[in-house]
């Protein structure tokens, strides 16, 4: 398939290279960038197809769109665009926002980008508590860091795991907070991920009630940068009620392991689970349901480094191969 071709005209030479640098970087970006830094370089090219233009205020002149891109983008510069049928988007914000909102108005949605093959997204999460999900989670995040780039996010409040609670250090608001230094996300993320041999996780957040204040759509942001410009093959999920879309971050899971209880009120618990998801239309994400009810086991590993070893290790191995995602 041919190569669409996205046209960027700035004569802020810094700007136009800066951007066109951090496109290039995201190798899902959907287009050949070219770059040009004065407008009559833009005219040579009549007759050869342009998907997007996108050109500063102070470049932009309405014989451009004689050029006949498939859809024109002024980079705002000092507030008001006169020509008010033309697209624009504002120049001085975050590269990564500038780059989102180019992607929304090429048809580029969240749901392509989010079912990218080979980035797969494994949820955890119960209604039951008690229920061993974070050390099944650990358990799975050590077993796939065999197979493929693994990385563990634990969105629990009291992780109870001491390598997973944040002390002061850089934990998972770290990563939210280099959200906006766009130039730097690879360093500054590389600093707050930890590692146990090729296993990688980020603490929890040290004040849990801070997950309430992070919306679907900055947890959608992250998760993207971490798996297209981080390169994660496997990100495991440890959930909680406290995650704002909680359903939505679930629908983008290849798999949502519930764990379970025998007991009468846990049942009750998944049930209404289950029903709540049908009620609200998220009935595919049902489907991807997993009950776990786990036996019990003599020996429960309690740190990231004894996680891939014993009884609940062998069985959550033997549970994963079985699976079409493995």
């Amino acid at each position: 398939m041919e190569q669409k071709v996205l046209v960027l005209c700035d004569p802020e030479e810094d700007y136009a290279f800066r951007m066109s640098d951090y496109m290039r970087r995201d190798k899902f970006f959907p287009w050949t960038i070219k770059v040009y830094t004065q407008t009559a370089g833009l005219y040579e090219r009549e007759g050869q197809p342009v998907d997007m233009l996108v050109v500063s205020e102070s470049a932009y002149e309405e014989k451009l769109l004689g050029l006949c891109a498939g859809k024109t983008v002024i980079l705002k510069e000092a507030g008001t665009i006169k020509n008010q049928k033309v697209n624009s988007v504002d120049k001085y914000q975050p590269a990564g926002k500038v780059v989102q909102r180019l992607m929304e108005l090429g048809g580029i949605t969240w749901k392509q980008a989010e079912n990218v093959e080979g980035a797969k997204l494994i949820g955890l999460y119960s209604p039951v508590r008690r229920s061993l999900q974070t050390s099944f989670g650990m358990c799975l995040g050590r077993l796939l860091a065999g197979k493929g780039k693994t990385l563990y996010l634990s969105f629990e409040s009291y992780p109870g795991i001491e390598e997973l609670q944040g002390k002061g250090g850089a934990d998972l608001s770290s990563l939210l907070y280099y959200l906006e230094d766009e130039e730097h996300f690879t360093v500054n993320t590389g600093r707050v991920i930890r590692r146990s041999e090729n296993f990688d996780y980020v603490p929890a957040m040290i004040n849990g009630q801070n997950l309430l204040m992070v919306s679907c759509e900055e947890w959608k942001q992250l998760l993207y940068k971490l798996q297209h410009v981080m390169g994660y093959e496997y990100i495991v999920l440890d959930l909680s009620e406290s995650v704002q879309g909680l359903f939505d971050i679930l629908r983008m899971c290849v798999r949502v392991y519930s764990m379970a209880k025998d007991d009468p009120i846990a049942k009750r618990k998944l049930d209404q689970y289950e029903q709540l998801l049908s009620a609200m239309e998220y009935e595919d994400v049902r489907k991807k349901l997993n009950i776990c009810k786990l036996p019990l086991f003599r020996n429960i590993p309690t740190s990231i480094e004894t996680a891939a070893k014993g009884e609940l290790a062998d069985y959550v191995r033997k549970m994963i191969e079985k699976e079409e995602w493995y």
